[in-house]
């Protein structure tokens, strides 16, 4: 994770009260909501973001990416990487922030999502 990154890792201990032991089937599931909702996250934020480009590069230096250890966490880094853009993200007031805002916006439809697969998986 380099400077100036968001990093938003999913505790799935209170999504799964009863299960002791990660499964292979759970595990794989949930590896693929947060792949699922990554590239809608980073789409979001690039379409999204407030500011007004001069050259383009904060813009599509926006990103939302996917990471595992399987069987233990799964996440998604949200972030910048020009170097400038944690002042986007602070600067007055946070009027041009766009990472927070993502994670208030999809945070509840990334865990909707897991909460539909626990569902069906008969762990809820």
């Amino acid at each position: 994770m380099a400077k100036g990154d968001f990093h938003f890792e999913l505790d799935m201990k209170p999504l799964l009260r009863g299960v002791k032991i990660l499964d292979a089937q759970t595990d794989r599931g949930v590896a693929g909501v947060v792949e699922y909702w990554d590239s809608r996250i980073e789409a979001h934020m690039k379409l999204a973001a407030p500011w007004t480009d001069r050259t383009g590069n904060a813009r599509t230096g926006l990103f939302a990416k996917a990471g595992h250890e399987p069987g233990v966490r799964h996440w998604i880094d949200l972030g910048h990487r020009m170097p400038y853009g944690i002042w986007l993200e602070i600067r007055f007031g946070g009027r041009y922030a766009i990472v927070f805002p993502t994670l208030v916006t999809y945070g509840p439809k990334v865990m909707q999502t897991l909460t539909k697969l626990f569902t069906r998986l008969g762990h809820l």
